[in-house]
């Protein structure tokens, strides 16, 4: 599977807020480079974190800055890309600051539904498009951290809504131009982190529903994050939850009351999750890519390599190294 997704040009991971999608996204940068790809991770209309979960220091700039040999972090937002789209086409910084700061500028941007969002997604066509001095591309990968769901909707949507409802005229060839990259399939993909949860599966259907037969995106895998371990068999459990109550602590002060409790608690989560996986499985026709529940006070670079190692055994991929 890696060397599948490792052949697309524009990687862009979304999801429900709080399903690891950054996390996810720094591990597949981490395994791409140990692959022998140059990765750009573009941060969108989010907190940026990758920089600092890869072992960097937090970037938070419009223009890319190697963290790692092989990896590069970028932060991009609407407004950003909007003034970077009015540089490239004035020539002129001067003037370009005079627009950008008088009224009539924070006006017509206000007035203007989806034009920040559009820019956003067009920088990534710009990133996509550089050369080296050789000609090749200057980034093998770019790997898109996008905002969560709806938002993120909201941003892949315009290039669509633009060529739909724009007449003629420049910024309708622009967003046609743009929109052919997300929709080809050997260059693009996307990918949906979740939760084996109730609330995050309903809406990485949906997703995945509206990504494709609205967007018409194709979808590569889905990651299924934070399943819990399994700790014990069926029957084991059986054992478990007939023990005696002086056993399991509710009479007297043994210390196996909690542990009863905890292991108890641990494999209904893990049913749960199974549950969820099951119902995913049902209804999705992509490939799921489970990542167990990493137990740490923080994430942080260390963790993201155990994701990466898991990840590298899971899709394939290099394994062995710290990626540092």
């Amino acid at each position: 599977m890696a060397g599948e997704l490792f052949s697309k040009r524009l990687l862009i991971v979304s999801g429900k807020g709080g399903t690891g999608k950054s996390t996810v996204t720094a591990a597949l940068a981490l395994l791409a480079k140990r692959a022998g790809k140059r990765v750009l991770v573009v941060e969108v209309d989010t907190v940026p974190t990758v920089a600092r979960l890869l072992g960097g220091d937090e970037v938070t700039g419009y223009d890319p800055i190697e963290i790692s040999p092989g990896i590069s972090v970028m932060s991009i937002n609407g407004a950003e890309a909007l003034e970077d789209y009015l540089r490239l086409m004035l020539k002129s910084r001067r003037l370009v600051k005079r627009i950008v700061e008088s009224r009539i500028y924070r006006y017509f941007v206000a007035a203007a539904p989806g034009l920040k969002e559009l820019m956003c997604i067009g920088k990534l066509w710009d990133l996509e498009k550089e050369r080296d001095g050789t000609g090749h591309p200057l980034y093998d990968i770019i790997l898109v951290d996008m905002p969560a769901t709806g938002h993120s909707f909201s941003h892949l949507r315009m290039p669509r809504t633009a060529v739909d409802t724009l007449k003629i005229g420049f910024a309708k060839e622009e967003a046609a131009k743009i929109l052919r990259l997300l929709e080809d399939p050997e260059k693009t993909s996307f990918l949906i982190v979740t939760l084996a949860e109730e609330m995050p599966v309903n809406e990485t259907i949906e997703l995945r529903r509206m990504v494709t037969e609205t967007l018409h995106f194709h979808v590569g895998c889905i990651f299924v994050n934070g399943i819990y371990p399994d700790l014990f068999q069926e029957k084991e459990m059986g054992h478990w939850e007939i023990l005696p109550a002086e056993v399991a602590g509710e009479q007297g002060d043994s210390v196996l009351g909690p542990l009863v409790a905890s292991a108890v608690s641990i494999s209904k989560r893990r049913a749960m999750n199974r549950h969820y996986v099951d119902l995913m499985a049902s209804n999705l026709e992509e490939p799921l890519v489970e990542i167990p529940f990493i137990f740490a006070h923080a994430f942080d670079v260390e963790a993201i390599e155990t994701i990466t190692e898991i990840l590298a055994e899971r899709i394939g991929g290099s394994r062995g190294g710290t990626g540092k």
